[in-house]
């Protein structure tokens, strides 16, 4: 048995990270966060036999101060079998990593989960930091997961080796480079994603 929980504010962004686990009051049987394409998705089940008075859904930026962004009222779980709560939040802060805990009354709140919401801009990429001194990552569109080739051109258009991922994120070291300005590609399925650039000092 589940409950469905909704808040009507508008979808940003594209996924990008991944939760951390958390710790949860012993009542629960699981909490996870997820991504639903741009939206994030707050799944949590009580165990068998437990309840709780109530329940407050917090979230932060960057674990900075927690506000309520949800709220189930009354008696939540049930002592005949265990209930599963969905809360979608879809105003998540994109580009920063959101994290949320659950107060569940009588028992306190469980420790955070976090995800982060990257939004991609005309460019349909990110590369962060950008200038590189070491390591940076840069960040695409690739919601299905299939394999990317990014092609990196040095400032005379000499093609150097390729990289290659098949998530929306692969590192660029900077030690592999001489500094100066690149340019890259990024192919899928033989076509061009999006281009862009990047300094190694």
């Amino acid at each position: 048995m589940e409950t469905i929980l909704k808040k009507s504010i508008v979808s940003v962004g594209i996924f990008f990270s991944t939760a951390v686990s958390a710790q949860e009051p012993t009542i629960l049987d699981y909490f996870n966060i997820s991504d639903l394409k741009g939206d994030i998705l707050l799944d949590w089940q009580i165990t068998q036999g437990s309840t709780c008075n109530g329940i407050k859904i917090y979230r932060s930026v960057n674990n900075s101060a927690f506000v309520q962004i949800g709220e189930i009222d009354g008696i939540c779980g049930s002592f005949s079998l265990p209930k599963r709560y969905i809360f979608k939040d879809e105003n998540p802060v994109k580009n920063q990593t959101n994290n949320y805990r659950l107060d569940l009354g009588g028992y306190g709140n469980t420790e955070t989960v976090g995800i982060e919401i990257i939004d991609f801009d005309a460019k349909s990429y990110q590369i962060r930091p950008n200038p590189i001194r070491s390591t940076s990552q840069l960040m695409f569109s690739n919601e299905k997961n299939k394999e990317a080739t990014i092609y990196i051109f040095d400032a005379k258009g000499n093609r150097l080796t390729p990289l290659t991922a098949k998530t929306n994120v692969v590192a660029i070291e900077a030690n592999n480079y001489t500094s100066g300005l690149y340019f890259f590609n990024i192919i899928i399925e033989n076509q061009l994603i999006t281009s862009g650039k990047f300094i190694i000092q």
